[in-house]
């Protein structure tokens, strides 16, 4: 799991167009979406989440990748 406090840096190697990018709670409730350009650093603002365990998710169209988010 990667700790995080307000924000998150995801780095990615891709040369897709946009990814789409999920945080869902430990009990599996989609808390947020949003659509980003692929580059190498996306910052995603976590402040306004509570403590505990999120799933981030990022899809594109060669691209899906789920980790373990836990929010301090």
């Amino acid at each position: 799991p990667n700790p995080a406090n307000d924000e998150i840096n995801i780095v990615l190697k891709t040369s897709e167009g946009n990814l789409s990018i999920e945080f869902f709670n430990s009990v599996g409730q989609l808390m947020t979406t949003k659509n980003y350009p692929a580059s190498s650093l996306i910052k995603v603002r976590t402040d306004g989440f509570a403590s505990g365990v999120y799933l981030l998710k990022i899809t594109g169209q060669k691209t899906n990748i789920i980790k373990k988010i836990i929010k301090q």
